[in-house]
């Protein structure tokens, strides 16, 4: 097996060298690709071992990242793709020759590289899209959460939260119109919901 990437380039019919996969050598990876990032991980090396590990590719600077592993088991033979800023895996065999129907859904941050988003239902968020402010309801959580905001290149934006109870408002104050990912950390869990900011 080999750990070689190579670019291929449709106008000059050409190929080029790129930095080697850093992972173990390994067959059987899917990804996606959101902006100009490459992810890719899970997979099967030639002793049989299955794979959590994911990996970014930077096009830009030819240069490899490590990212948060793969949430769900590991396993090969999966399907994988994009829409939008989010990327999409699951299916899949493991080395029992388990077959799974699970599905996960990613985001990129700055921080972890890629989280897992299981589920959305407890959180509300109204009105979404929103001028100056929006309520964030927890129903059913009583753990406190950790919120932070990111556009959709990555960053962090400083975000003003205040809360009563199982609601929290957020405060638009100087943040420019666009659409964000909202990310809610409880209990070591992520969750990540779009918030559009709009001027009407």
């Amino acid at each position: 097996m080999n750990q070689d990437i190579w670019k291929y380039d449709t106008i000059l019919d050409k190929w080029t060298k790129k930095t080697n996969y850093p992972g173990v050598p390994i067959y059987g990876v899917y990804g996606f690709v959101l902006g100009s990032y490459i992810y890719c991980g899970v997979g099967v090396d030639a002793s049989a071992t299955y794979y959590q590990a994911f990996w970014k590719y930077n096009t830009s600077i030819d240069s490899w990242s490590k990212e948060a592993d793969y949430i769900g088991a590991a396993r090969s033979t999966c399907s994988s793709f994009a829409i939008a800023d989010s990327g999409y895996l699951g299916l899949g065999v493991d080395k029992a020759g388990n077959y799974y129907n699970d599905f996960y859904k990613f985001f990129p941050d700055s921080n972890t590289g890629i989280n897992n988003l299981t589920t959305t239902s407890g959180i509300v968020i109204s009105p979404n899209p929103f001028i100056n402010t929006c309520t964030i309801t927890l129903q059913g959580i009583n753990e406190m959460p950790v919120f932070k905001l990111f556009d959709l290149q990555g960053r962090e934006i400083n975000v003003s939260i205040t809360h009563s109870g199982n609601e929290y408002m957020v405060n638009r104050g100087n943040i420019c119109n666009g659409t964000y990912i909202l990310s809610v950390t409880i209990n070591n869990q992520t969750i990540n919901k779009k918030l559009v900011i709009t001027s009407a």
